[in-house]
């Protein structure tokens, strides 16, 4: 179908560039369509990306939620960096199984287009932000995680740094590969380790 076609290309397209970067053109080339069938679909660029963003958000969420143990949940007793742990687990066995889609979530992480960035942050940050909210209220609460910092910035950096890990593992040669699971592991072990060190509550 002409519109899966382009949505796979776009989806090649906006992981290897940013927005402003992508081409609608290159899209439209690689996706063996035209110009009139593309303007027939989507009505325009941002009309295209908003629903890339639905599409690999919503693809994301069924992998999480089918992969990740089932005792990782909130309200199981666990602490909040044993639930992230879980999850981190789970996305880079998404990132493994889907490169595309992992690269084209980088790069939504790292938008800059400010317009474009408040869609994202509409269709996306506020869902995260008020998952997040829940779970550090909670571990506040429970005394896991310090209380001498503002909640928000708390969110603010664990959203971060968990949208980011993936980032982190390329920057340091690391490609999310089942191959290197093992030094994928250790490096996420060390990373949930300085989160809490520097979050939780001694």
């Amino acid at each position: 179908m002409k519109r899966d076609d382009i949505i796979q290309a776009a989806i090649e397209e906006f992981g290897k560039y940013d927005y402003n970067k992508a081409s609608v053109n290159t899209i439209i080339e690689n996706s063996e369509t035209s110009k009139g069938t593309f303007y027939h679909y989507f009505k325009n660029k941002a009309d295209l990306y908003l629903l890339l963003i639905q599409k690999v958000s919503t693809e994301k969420m069924k992998f999480l939620h089918a992969s990740t143990d089932t005792n990782m949940t909130e309200g199981s007793g666990l602490s909040l960096f044993e639930l992230l742990k879980s999850q981190m687990e789970s996305s880079i066995r998404f990132a493994a199984a889907y490169s595309d889609l992992a690269m084209f979530s980088s790069k939504v992480a790292n938008e800059t287009n400010q317009e474009i960035r408040k869609i994202i942050d509409d269709e996306i940050g506020n869902v995260t932000n008020e998952y997040f909210s829940d779970l550090v209220k909670q571990n506040i609460k429970n005394k896991t995680l310090r209380d001498d910092m503002p909640e928000e910035f708390v969110i603010k950096i664990l959203v971060y740094m968990i949208s980011h890990f993936n980032e982190f593992l390329l920057r340091s040669g690391i490609q999310v590969e089942l191959e290197n699971s093992v030094r994928i592991t250790e490096y996420l072990n060390y990373y949930i380790e300085f989160m809490e060190k520097g979050l939780g509550s001694a």
